[in-house]
């Protein structure tokens, strides 16, 4: 039965341009790690389409493990019962199913989880390889009528198939991908299950969800139907990590992994590592391959400063801190331990938007006050006789950034005072207090006397489009 679409929020540019191209009858692929929203946009344009006297039919390929599966399903999309799903070769059912949707006059097709079909069908032996496969499969999407949309979370698997099959590569006419929400709609999200079920969530803790899942709609939806369970945003994340939905999909990917990868994550949860770091720690031959490969799969990402400067960050940062929190036992025992040195939170976020930085920028602080900031050689947590420094960041010249982070609107005293005590230990270092939102008068002129900039969520979001993060 094909799915619903319960939530769409901020992909009507992508709605727009892919209807378009299926009037057009063009091969589109869609692609982005799980969670991110693929198979809702492909069932939206579907909708869309349908709505506009199109004949759609809608194909998880998750579920086919022989070639008549593909009938079987548009049979039940199409409520046909003349379809001869019976004892076909897996090569012949293939061929039908697409000759059929030609025939019976479909418009367009989407293939959700395409790949899957190269794990499945690709090794039987009537195509005898993977290779062989994708030149059949090919044949049949370009010779059929249909537009053709075709989802895909394993972004690894698909460049390992065109390597052994160019000619894939030059099956579609155009590839999206999909990246996470931004933080407004990562909200509107939020918003849209209140309504649905009569929930009354709180601001502040929307906030809070839409940070700890990094933007991801899945992981947003999981989190905050965990919170109307629990009542408490800590108890929601503890109980998604260790039992609930997230823990399981993450459990999946994980097992993907092999121990390499699964080092390099484990080690790239409390930030961001050099290669040089990564190589000493893991000590492994293959380790670049490693490397290549998780980005390939798009869970970290490459910070390129110069030739002796290369760091890493993990770029599903609510994966990686599941990763630090199910195989450190301290960790799960204390959330709040586990939040401040994890790759998730505010103050994560922060050191990792700065982490990221491969270049020298200038921005405004929220006053309107230049900044200088990057590339910075460290960034993480520091200490001070007054406490812990929720941001220390030295530059490749010796200059230091210290910053105190405060996830809420308008900045008290108390944080403005914390800040500055520190100096005594980190003279002539920038200060800088990041946080949500909002300044009244009286902080600002306090910020402004003391030189404290004030880089708002507005602010880190303009950074980080100058970086290989995806911005918020």
């Amino acid at each position: 039965m094909r799915p619903k679409v319960k939530y769409f929020v901020n992909r009507e540019r992508e709605l727009e341009l892919l209807s378009l191209m299926i009037t057009r009858g063009d091969k589109i692929l869609i692609k982005g790690r799980r969670g991110i929203g693929k198979s809702v946009l492909a069932l939206k344009v579907l909708e869309e389409v349908e709505g506009q006297g199109f004949k759609g039919v809608y194909i998880n390929c998750s579920t086919v493990t022989r070639g008549s599966d593909l009938l079987r399903q548009m049979a039940e999309e199409l409520c046909l019962k003349d379809v001869d799903v019976g004892r076909l070769d897996n090569k012949t059912a293939l061929e039908n199913f697409f000759r059929e949707v030609s025939e019976r006059g479909v418009n367009v097709i989407v293939l959700d989880e395409f790949t899957n079909l190269f794990r499945t069908l690709g090794r039987k032996r009537e195509f005898g390889n993977v290779t062989n496969f994708a030149a059949v499969l090919r044949g049949c999407i370009m010779d059929c009528g249909a537009a053709v949309i075709a989802t895909s979370s394993s972004l690894a698997e698909i460049r390992k198939i065109i390597r052994k099959a160019r000619i894939l590569a030059r099956t579609f006419d155009f590839i999206l991908n999909l990246g996470p929400l931004d933080f407004n709609n990562s909200l509107g999200l939020i918003s849209l299950m209140e309504r649905e079920y009569g929930w009354k969530i709180p601001d502040d803790v929307k906030d809070r969800i839409v940070i700890l899942a990094d933007f991801v709609p899945f992981y947003v939806e999981c989190l905050t139907k965990a919170y109307a369970l629990y009542g408490d945003l800590d108890e929601a994340l503890r109980m998604e990590f260790t039992e609930g939905t997230l823990a399981e999909y993450f459990f999946s990917l994980y097992e993907d992994l092999n121990p390499t990868e699964r080092l390099v994550i484990y080690n790239l949860a409390i930030g961001r590592k050099k290669y040089e770091d990564l190589e000493s720690t893991i000590g492994e031959s293959d380790l670049p391959q490693m490397l290549s490969d998780l980005i390939e799969r798009d869970l970290i990402s490459k910070v390129f400063i110069s030739r002796k400067n290369v760091f890493y960050v993990a770029k599903d940062r609510t994966f990686a801190s599941w990763v630090l929190f199910t195989t450190t036992p301290q960790m799960a025992k204390d959330i709040e331990l586990f939040k401040r040195v994890s790759t998730i939170g505010f103050e994560a976020l922060v050191r990792e938007t700065l982490g990221a930085l491969g270049k020298q920028i200038r921005v405004k602080d929220a006053l309107g006050r230049e900044l200088v900031l990057g590339p910075f050689k460290y960034v993480g947590m520091g200490k001070s006789r007054y406490g812990q420094i929720d941001v220390l960041a030295i530059d490749f010249e010796g200059r230091t950034l210290l910053g105190e982070c405060y996830f809420g609107t308008d900045v008290p005293k108390r944080k403005i005072e914390q800040l500055e005590k520190h100096l005594d230990e980190y003279p002539h270092s920038r200060l800088v207090i990041f946080h949500k939102g909002g300044v009244s008068s009286e902080a600002a002129e306090i910020l402004k006397e003391k030189r404290i900039y004030l880089v708002d969520l507005k602010v880190l979001g303009n950074i980080r489009k100058n970086t290989p993060l995806h911005p918020f």
